[in-house]
């Protein structure tokens, strides 16, 4: 790369500088020409200069500014006339702008605590919006494949109800576990783990209780509780999603009253004036 490097930049040096001797300026040495464009030894980054490799850091800095400067100059020449870039830039600007007011307001004006009731609230309010897709269970599910281990859940597992698993899985060696059955889950999480062969021996329209082996593999899945589609889905698992759509409200209506104030005080000191 560096030897091709020093080929590209002599041709380019001489064809854009032609036979000229490259001056000495007040910015430093000239280290390349792109058209108009003058790359100065003093444009070298501190960094590049004083490292141990800088010479083929150098190399490699200067290769891709004269790479750039040609790219931008070709591009100046084919789009200036279809390319208002001034206007882009401006708008990219008010954009930037107002992205960083927003955040600035949000930081210093907008309450981001969100209450328990407040979120009881929000989903009293728009029961329609959480309507399940899919089944939400309440479950124990164990993937095991060590013959100890599942001896002893297999024992445990003859006498299992809600609530009821008090076996600590860092004592056994399974390979998946989800053993908290007074938390819901959506079917989909559980059925990630599963292969096809199982999913289908597995009901989730009511509560049930699962033991399949398959390929010296042990699944144990026991449904305590099941909320089927198209019911309104437990709280716990849209949760956050409401906390979020209450964050989102309340930013969109903090914006409309600060800008409402804006534009209401520009009028009053006549620094907003509509022409009819």
């Amino acid at each position: 790369m560096i030897k091709w490097f020093g080929i590209l930049t002599s041709v380019l040096t001489m064809s854009l500088i032609s036979s000229c001797d490259l001056p000495e300026t007040k910015e430093g040495d000239v280290v390349a020409k792109v058209h108009a464009q003058t790359l100065y030894d003093s444009d070298i980054p501190s960094w590049i200069t004083g490292h141990a490799d800088s010479v083929q850091l150098k190399e490699v800095f200067v290769d891709k500014w004269i790479r750039d400067k040609t790219v931008l100059t070709a591009a100046e020449k084919e789009l200036k006339s279809s390319v208002d870039i001034d206007k882009l830039v401006n708008d990219y600007r008010e954009s930037l702008l107002m992205l960083q007011f927003e955040q600035y307001l949000i930081t210093h004006h907008m309450d981001s605590i969100v209450t328990q009731a407040q979120i009881q609230a929000y989903y009293e309010n728009h029961k329609t919006e959480f309507v399940l897709q899919e089944e939400a269970v309440k479950a124990v599910y164990i993937q095991c494949s060590d013959a100890a281990s599942v001896k002893v859940i297999d024992k445990a597992w003859k006498k299992i109800k809600p609530g009821s698993w008090s076996i600590s899985m860092d004592s056994l060696n399974c390979s998946h576990s989800w053993v908290n059955d007074q938390v819901w889950l959506k079917k989909s999480t559980i059925e990630s783990t599963l292969p096809d062969n199982i999913k289908s021996k597995i009901s989730w329209k009511k509560n049930g209780k699962f033991d399949i082996e398959l390929d010296s593999t042990s699944y144990f899945i026991y449904l305590a509780d099941v909320v089927k589609p198209r019911e309104l889905s437990p709280l716990s698992l849209v949760k956050e999603n409401i906390i979020k759509l209450i964050l989102h409200k309340r930013k969109k209506d903090l914006m409309k009253e600060y800008e409402e104030k804006l534009v209401q005080k520009g009028i009053k000191n006549k620094q907003i004036t509509l022409v009819k």
